[in-house]
């Protein structure tokens, strides 16, 4: 499987019972619409520019123990740094897909109320990234890829 699949599948997984309940998400990937395909797709393309904020990249291969804790290290660190840019990957591709900002929330017209900067997010929401980010690991390992520092040392390259 690769790893949008997973992507997806952890979606579901983090989805309490009130959030499946009309969800037309909860749904194996084969039974999701294009366009959601699409949005998963594209969360598993900006890893890579998101990883590289920090000093990451994925590569093929499964981590040892020392480089998951180095990984795990540098991704805590900078937590709220990769979710701001995980939601700011999100939004833009929505906007791409000609969604707007609107409250309510309405899909047919393609509004959405969490279109807007990640600082001005409700708690809740800003967690969802969080919890993104925090399963970017596990997300590539299922997909037979690992995080791995660019330079070898897991720290943020200076510019």
């Amino acid at each position: 499987e690769r790893i949008e699949e997973w992507i997806h599948q952890d979606y579901r997984d983090r989805l309490t019972p009130e959030q499946k309940i009309g969800n037309s998400s909860d749904v194996d990937w084969d039974k999701l619409t294009e366009e959601m395909k699409d949005s998963n797709r594209f969360a598993a393309m900006r890893m890579p520019e998101i990883l590289s904020l920090v000093g990451l990249k994925l590569e093929d291969g499964l981590n040892s123990g020392a480089e998951d804790a180095t990984v795990s290290k540098v991704i805590k660190d900078n937590l709220e740094k990769l979710a701001e840019a995980e939601h700011g990957g999100w939004e833009e591709h929505k906007r791409m897909e000609g969604w707007t900002y609107g409250e309510p929330r309405l899909n047919a017209a393609r509004k959405h109320d969490l279109l807007k900067p990640y600082p001005l997010l409700p708690e809740d929401q800003k967690n969802k990234d969080r919890q993104a980010i925090q399963n970017y690991a596990k997300n590539a390992r299922k997909a037979g890829f690992r995080i791995v520092p660019t330079k070898g040392d897991g720290k943020q390259e200076s510019a």
